[in-house]
């Protein structure tokens, strides 16, 4: 699928505008009230906005409408495999409007989800050769990065780690569909209308801190729990309900029992696919947002020292913490809050360049404890931030007549330019924050990192919750694990284990994978030795 932003400056702005002149008059010479009115709609709308965007127009028909997504197993598996995918990538956008999922709140649009003809649609195809890449990753979300609505396809077909039965059918059933492929798997299913929020709500950012992991860990460690996602997802025609799940009347389960277990399976290993994929993405993503960081925090500096902000620069810095403050969540013993990724994005993080201006700023991203931790509490945060972009397209607005102070908004400009925008371009990321005029380009970079702030911090919930072990059977009802296994939670609920015995070295390594309100421990230190006779 492919996306663009045109703006009121450019001439195919112009062009556009001129077009829907022409055709508002043809309309009304031909007394055509509805396509008057469309023109009319489509003018006033040029006339009130910054920049519109242009989508491919994609052929095809609802997922759940379509009955070659389903009938054969060759179908339902490039369906399932793809809706792995998917799930994955509204999890990073935290996108409620395609799939539903009670487990994660998601209310779900299943018209939002199109199957679509090869034949149909040939810009699905330029994502087919680098499916397994990170540069995929960056195809598929740095579409949905730009201004209004994104859309993008998404490839179904992915290889799963598990080494079992199960994979070993999997791969013989790979092999039979790639001989018959040219005449069986002739669609695509197409993701549309894919929206990021500029912030997520207060309350739903909490339930998704205590959604997020158990989603994730079940589906990596639980066939059962997969198939009942999947049995969601996909509207009652792939998968199998929940012992809690009430059977849906337009359900199509026509696939045999070995199909279905089939298309569960590649259903899991995409979604395990499209995790691997997204580590390169998450690291490119950081650095990223520590390079935007940093850049504005020089133009802090920059503002700070102009005659004409100095009435503002309070505000100002409340909205920009000091530099140094380390990029946290609060800890989730205080006020119920999400538990901290803040290792994981320290452990990545570099130091900022400045560009042209030379800057040792090596201040890590910005703080939760003067950002997030606000909105959390349901405070009147998101406005004033709101307002903090409105200044800073409001300080380009007014005129600058001190030489010194435009010197160095140029200078800060080409930093920009040479620091974040060659760095997108060269990782193959367009976010459509940049493509207007040098006048917006700050306040555009601060949109862009509020945005990229919270996919990172949804991007380390789902790596940490991915960070999981299932323990193996023995005999009957007891499992062996190690210290993933103990510490994987959710798994332990869903095997019906209540009781744990725990063989450490030490204490600490106890103490560190035990939930004491979920299961009852016993714990002996043993120390592992060998001898030689």
């Amino acid at each position: 699928m492919q996306a663009r932003v045109v703006y009121n400056s450019s001439p195919e702005w112009q062009g556009i505008k001129h077009a829907a002149e022409n055709a508002r008059a043809v309309a009304v010479s031909n007394n055509d009230e509805v396509g008057e009115m469309t023109c009319s709609e489509l003018l006033e709308a040029l006339e009130l906005s910054r920049c519109l965007l242009l989508m491919s127009y994609i052929h095809g028909s609802p997922l759940l409408e379509s009955s070659k997504a389903f009938t054969s197993r060759e179908a339902a598996c490039v369906t399932a495999s793809s809706l792995g995918r998917v799930l994955m990538l509204d999890l990073i956008l935290r996108n409620e409007d395609r799939l539903p999922c009670r487990q994660l709140g998601w209310r779900g649009n299943p018209a939002n989800l199109m199957v679509s003809d090869r034949s149909s649609s040939p810009n699905v195809d330029r994502l087919q050769d680098c499916k397994s890449t990170t540069q995929s990753s960056n195809q598929l979300l740095t579409k949905v990065l730009l201004r209004e609505k994104r859309s993008h396809s998404v490839n179904g077909r992915f290889d799963s780690m598990e080494l079992d039965p199960m994979s070993q059918k999997v791969e013989a059933f790979k092999s039979e569909r790639e001989n018959t492929e040219s005449t069986n798997d002739t669609f695509h299913i197409v993701a549309i209308d894919t929206g990021v929020p500029r912030r997520p709500p207060a309350g739903r950012r909490i339930k998704d801190h205590e959604r997020y992991p158990k989603v994730v860990e079940l589906i990596l460690n639980s066939s059962d729990y997969s198939a009942s996602i999947l049995y969601e997802i996909s509207g009652g025609k792939l998968g199998h309900p929940g012992p809690d799940e009430v059977t849906s009347t337009d359900s199509c389960l026509s696939l045999s029992d070995e199909d279905n277990a089939v298309a569960i399976h590649e259903f899991r290993g995409s979604f395990r696919a499209a995790l691997r994929d997204l580590e390169g993405f998450h690291l490119f993503l950081l650095q990223l947002y520590q390079k935007l960081d940093g850049l504005l925090r020089l133009f802090l500096s920059i503002i700070t020292k102009s005659s004409e902000e100095s009435d503002n620069n309070d505000s100002v810095l409340l909205d920009f913490p000091s530099p140094g403050a380390s990029y946290s969540t609060p800890s989730k013993q205080v006020n119920n809050e999400p538990p901290s990724d803040s290792e994981m994005l320290k452990s990545t993080t570099k130091s900022s360049s400045a560009g042209s201006r030379g800057s040792t700023d090596s201040a890590s991203p910005l703080s939760r404890d003067s950002w997030s931790n606000k909105y959390f509490k349901g405070s009147a945060e998101a406005p004033r931030n709101l307002r903090m972009t409105m200044k800073l397209r409001d300080f380009y607005k007014n005129p600058k007549v001190d030489p010194e102070l435009l010197k160095e908004i140029e200078q800060w400009n080409e930093a920009l330019k040479t620091d974040v925008i060659k760095f997108c371009q060269e990782n193959n990321f367009h976010s459509g924050f940049f493509d207007g005029t040098e006048n917006n380009m700050v306040a555009d970079a601060y949109e862009l990192k509020v945005r990229l702030e919270h996919i990172i911090e949804r991007i380390a919930l789902i790596s940490d919750a991915a960070n999981t072990e299932r323990p193996s059977l023995v005999v009957n009802n007891l499992f062996i694990g190690g210290a993933l296994a103990a510490r994987s939670k959710y798994t332990l609920q869903h095997l019906g284990i209540t009781h744990v015995l725990c063989l450490c070295s030490n204490e600490i390594g106890q103490s560190d994978s035990q939930f004491p309100d979920l299961f009852e421990y016993k714990n002996f230190s043993v120390r592992a030795s060998t001898s030689v006779v």
